[in-house]
């Protein structure tokens, strides 16, 4: 589990970008649901959890579920967000 504190806007940035902008090969799916409103001067909490992982037929390749929750500074559910990426992987030899 990783968390990230900031405002909301950087939630979906700073979670996928700066963590696995180098091993993205295609974002597959998303599905967000709004659970309750963000306003100025919250602070926001992510919670990003790998669901599944699935391999291919190409060994260098993968896919990765993610989950992603967003709560903010009283522990409320604020947005819940489910993320399919196709991943680059590293090959063994």
């Amino acid at each position: 589990m990783i968390r990230w504190k900031g405002w909301w806007s950087n939630v979906s940035a700073i979670s996928a970008e700066l963590m696995l902008q180098p091993a993205i090969i295609g974002l597959l799916g998303v599905t967000s649901s709004w659970r309750k409103a963000v306003k100025i001067g919250d602070t926001i909490n992510v919670e990003i959890t790998v669901k599944e992982k699935i391999e291919t037929s190409k060994k260098e390749r993968g896919i990765v579920k993610f989950e992603r929750n967003a709560h903010n500074q009283n522990g409320d559910l604020v947005l819940n967000s489910e993320w399919t990426l196709l991943l680059k992987r590293k090959v063994e030899e």
